[in-house]
Formats: structure tokens, C-alpha cells, sequence
């Protein structure tokens, strides 16, 4: 099973994206647009793993605990595939509670044992693959017009990807939802 662990957005920013996808989509010349259901936020790629793994990594998405953050997108941009600019995605602010939850669980994979690859943690969302635009749409479109999109952040998802009928599919195995300390402090009352 290939797995990766995510923040799943809600259906309100899953709209967003969706609308922001259908505007870029119109001046595309080609590429696969990401699904509306298949929109997240990698916290860690870890690969293909053993059915006997899974449970290990559905314990570690458990005994996770943060707290509820937010995080806003930023501008346009795209990263390379073999050197070509080709994944269309919307950048993620740096925010400290996205990246301290990213190293926190980059530390606990290693300490199970899981090889991780090294490089810089850039959060996103991808929005599209093997995207191609207009030369002078795509040198102008960091400065494309999308209003800011903010997304709660209170589940954490160990999630799968599969291909059915040749379609990417992003099927959360298990996730858990963080309460806020002020939800927690209501239920001690």
C-alpha cells in the first residue's frame, strides 16, 4: 500500500478549491486536474508500506495530539517534474504549528525505523500534474487573482493512494480529530 499522512480539508474549503480549479482549468492547454475529492495537505509522503505497517502508523495518527491551527494559502506557483515545471500548486503560508506537527512526525517515523526522503517541507496543494498554459499566462501567474483560502486544521489523516479504473483515488485509511483546549476545557465542566 502506498500511504501518506495529511490534513484533510472540510467541504467548505474543498468548494474553494474546487472553484479555484475550474478557473485555472479554463486557461490550461492540458493536465490532470486534481479531483475535489482528492484535496489535502502532506504532512509526510512515507511510501509503500506492508498491510502489518498500517497498524503501526494508524496507532502513531492516533496518539498524535495539537491543537487546532489554521493555515492560509499564498500564491500560484509550480514545482518540477525532472525539470520541468509542470505540478500546479497553491502555496501554503509557513505557519509554526504545521511545521513543528511536519517534524514531529518526521522524527517519530524515523525512530520507527521508516526511511524518509530529505528535503525542504514546502506545503501546498496540488492542484494539478503534467500542466501546461500560454507562455504569458504561466510567467504571470503567481499574480493570478485567488482570494487567500484559510483552513482549519484539527484532523490529521493516515491516508492510501490507489489507482482505480486508472483514476488516482486518496482513500483516508484513519484519521483523528484534535479538540481545541477551549472544547476541552467545556468537557471537564
Amino acid at each position: 500500500m502506498r500511504v501518506f499522512l495529511a490534513l484533510v480539508p472540510d467541504e467548505k474549503t474543498r468548494t474553494q478549491l474546487a472553484s479555484i480549479s475550474r478557473k485555472l482549468r479554463s486557461h490550461a492547454l492540458g493536465g490532470n486536474f486534481t479531483s475535489t475529492s482528492n484535496f489535502h495537505v502532506t504532512l509526510v509522503f512515507i511510501g509503500d508500506v506492508s498491510e502489518e505497517t498500517i497498524a503501526k502508523l494508524a496507532a502513531l495518527v492516533e496518539k498524535t495530539q495539537f491543537f487546532p491551527f489554521v493555515i492560509k494559502t499564498k500564491q500560484l506557483g509550480f514545482f518540477a517534474t525532472k525539470g520541468i515545471k509542470d505540478i500546479l500548486v497553491w502555496n501554503i503560508e509557513r505557519q509554526p504549528d504545521l511545521s513543528e506537527l511536519q517534524r514531529q512526525l518526521m522524527s517519530e517515523l524515523r525512530q520507527m525505523g521508516f526511511v524518509l526522503e530529505e528535503r525542504e517541507y514546502r506545503p501546498h496543494f496540488t492542484l494539478a500534474r503534467k500542466v501546461h498554459f500560454p507562455e504569458t499566462f504561466a510567467m504571470d501567474l503567481e499574480h493570478y487573482p485567488a482570494a487567500t483560502l484559510y483552513m482549519k486544521c484539527d484532523r490529521m489523516s493516515l491516508m492510501e493512494s490507489i489507482r482505480t479504473n486508472g483514476k488516482l483515488t486518496y482513500r483516508e485509511i484513519m484519521g483523528h480529530t484534535m479538540e481545541s483546549p477551549s472544547t476541552r476545557l467545556m468537557k471537564k465542566k
